[in-house]
């Protein structure tokens, strides 16, 4: 099955998923302040191409998240996932 696959930080932080997802429930409203707020000073304070610079640097950046979510996602069995049974995406 999965378990034995399962890496040692999986087993060990599984417990504390729903404090986690709690914490980020909580805080998701004020990072997404500051990010904008953030921005916000520096379209104000710097010329429009430094702007422009940070948000496509930061819109990879964001990219390449997603896309390692996506990979560990794919790693997973549907047992582990939480699927079921359901088809993976190819």
């Amino acid at each position: 099955g999965g378990m034995e696959n399962e890496q040692f930080l999986d087993r060990a932080m599984r417990p504390l998923r729903p404090v986690f997802v709690g914490l980020l429930i909580l805080t998701l409203p004020v990072f997404m302040f500051t990010y904008g707020w953030g921005l916000k000073m520096i379209l104000a304070e710097t010329p429009r191409w430094v702007f422009l610079l940070v948000c496509l640097s930061n819109a990879i950046a964001w990219l390449g998240i997603a896309s390692l979510i996506d990979i560990r996602q794919g790693h997973q069995t549907p047992r582990d996932s939480g699927q079921g049974a359901l088809p993976r995406r190819p």
